[in-house]
């Protein structure tokens, strides 16, 4: 991998990369101090780039060849690595239908305006889910551990903002489970999704799930 590949993969992923030191300054500007000092920018910069490699390593598509690694967003596993098998009729353990009054007693329900009531309120263990035509908002506490696992390809997934804050897109559908509280995947859960809006709310994650453009998304998911 050359250098500005290492860099755009670590870019791709909203890690910082600084501008890259004058070694070679560094080095002419310790010879005239004692030779125990010489190495020290050297050994420096050297740990610095096997640092940035191992973080290539952990998160480049370039380099990750066999190794199955995620990203974690608000919750939200993003694996790399080959998804389960879909069940021929998906489930999720413990679900059940509840009405949107009961769903406010339980839960903190982030109830966007363009989106209106729901047709439908289902919960499960950890995760609230208010069904529409065609669309599907899935609701639960990001701060608590990752409750879902999505298998995304890392170029399929854009950031954008949603009311200022930080949010993906997922364009194309891909796989997606549930995750239990004890980090257990959940492999009746799994399903196929389709494109997807993620962005969080205080300590709410919020997942819009529907066959939509990334503006439509956007502008549904707005206060």
């Amino acid at each position: 991998m050359t250098d500005d590949q290492l860099e755009a993969a670590l870019r791709q992923l909203n890690i910082d990369v600084p501008e890259p030191p004058d070694v070679q300054a560094q080095v002419r500007a310790r010879l005239s101090e004692p030779r125990r000092s010489v190495l020290r920018p050297i050994l420096v910069t050297a740990a610095a780039v096997l640092l940035a490699f191992s973080l290539a390593f952990a998160v480049s598509p370039d380099v990750r060849a066999a190794v199955a690694e995620f990203l974690r967003f608000a919750g939200i596993e993003f694996r790399q690595d080959a998804p389960p098998p879909i069940p021929s009729i998906p489930t999720v353990p413990g679900e059940r239908t509840i009405s949107l009054a009961e769903a406010r007693q339980q839960f903190d329900v982030k109830l966007p305006p363009a989106l209106g009531e729901p047709i439908e309120v289902r919960v499960s263990e950890r995760v609230l889910s208010l069904l529409y035509e065609g669309k599907r908002l899935d609701e639960f506490e990001g701060d608590f551990g990752p409750a879902m696992a999505k298998f995304a390809r890392a170029q399929d997934i854009e950031r954008v903002t949603v009311n200022g804050r930080e949010a993906l897109w997922i364009p194309r559908p891909h796989e997606v489970l549930y995750i239990d509280r004890n980090g257990q995947w959940q492999h009746e859960s799994a399903r196929m999704s389709g494109k997807t809006l993620i962005w969080q709310d205080g300590g709410v994650t919020l997942r819009l799930e529907g066959d939509f453009s990334k503006e439509e998304a956007l502008r549904l998911a707005s206060d």
